[in-house]
């Protein structure tokens, strides 16, 4: 479960802590940057360079399934993972 944080100090030197749940399908990333824009074009970046490792690492996993490499356990959960049932 991931929760994100926020410290606010007002303009009278109040301090608050907010505290958001991230949903199911919802994740956090802090970025720095100038504008909006920019923090936009950083996380898209971000986001391609984890999809493709995840692409690259499922390939490999693919690879080692058909070489019989991987434990049996871990072809039970590679192929239930990727067909959503159990290994034929």
């Amino acid at each position: 479960m991931q929760f994100l944080i926020r410290h606010i100090t007002d303009s009278t030197d109040h301090h608050f802590t907010h505290v958001t749940k991230a949903r199911e399908n919802e994740t956090f990333t802090v970025i720095e940057a100038e504008s909006k824009e920019e923090a936009e074009r950083k996380a898209n970046n971000h986001l391609k360079t984890n999809k493709a490792i995840d692409e690259s690492v499922d390939w490999l996993n693919k690879r080692l399934m058909e070489r019989s490499i991987l434990s049996k356990r871990q072809r039970k959960k590679w192929y239930k993972k990727h067909y959503g049932k159990d290994s034929e």
